[in-house]
């Protein structure tokens, strides 16, 4: 199960690999609140805008019953050829089918092994406080209602619940410093990201049980 340290470590790297940055990010997702609607995610935008890695980020949610993604549609390529495969037994078997999932283009797999970090600390080492209040004092409908996030100034977000061009941007300030961008703030760009280590976890019994069954079988390849 992913969550947000996984997200937000994945959103990095990628942006790594495929060499994006400078100027204007346009990012969307699901609503999924445990993996892309929530705080964390808005500290993973903070941290690229306090770090002047872009200068505008937008991070955009469909609305109910329009969710589909071009995401999906490869999603769907690599379970039609999971499905392909009696039993998988390891990360590389997985990453060898996502690479073959597709035949027109083929995708670029990238190990996360060693480049998890942990997101849940990022508020607190960018000192942002999750407030769930306007600057006019109107509740954010963060989970619920918001469509559209767009953050171009450290320690601050505006939102808007539809698309539409006519809705006044609602602002949200997370910090209680003014961030406008200065040669002091440039100079304290710099932020450490705290890495996660590789965390070995035990086998469950049932599966134990289910390895030790079919262990001659490892023997005999």
């Amino acid at each position: 199960m992913c969550g947000c340290d996984e997200v937000g470590s994945a959103i990095l790297v990628f942006l790594d690999v495929a060499n994006i940055s400078g100027g204007y990010l346009v990012a969307w997702s699901d609503s999924c609140s445990g993996q892309n609607k929530n705080f964390y995610i808005l500290s993973v935008w903070q941290y690229l805008i306090k770090t002047t890695r872009f200068n505008r980020i937008e991070h955009k949610f469909p609305v109910p019953g329009h969710s589909f993604m071009d995401s999906d549609r490869d999603f769907a390529h690599i379970e039609a050829e999971v499905r392909k495969h009696e039993n998988i037994y390891t990360v590389d078997s997985y990453r060898d089918i996502m690479a073959t999932s597709m035949r027109s283009s083929k995708p670029r797999i990238t190990a996360m092994h060693g480049h998890f970090v942990n997101i849940k600390v990022l508020p607190k080492t960018l000192k942002l406080n999750n407030k769930n209040v306007t600057v006019d004092g109107t509740h954010v409908p963060l989970r619920d209602g918001v469509c559209w996030l767009v953050l171009d100034t450290f320690g601050q977000y505006k939102f808007r619940e539809s698309f539409s061009e006519g809705e006044p941007w609602k602002v949200v300030k997370l910090t209680n410093t003014d961030h406008s961008r200065n040669a002091e703030n440039d100079a304290e760009s710099h932020v450490e990201l705290e890495h996660l280590l590789p965390v070995n976890l035990p086998i469950k019994k049932a599966n134990g049980m289910t390895l030790q069954n079919k262990w001659h079988l490892f023997h005999l390849c």
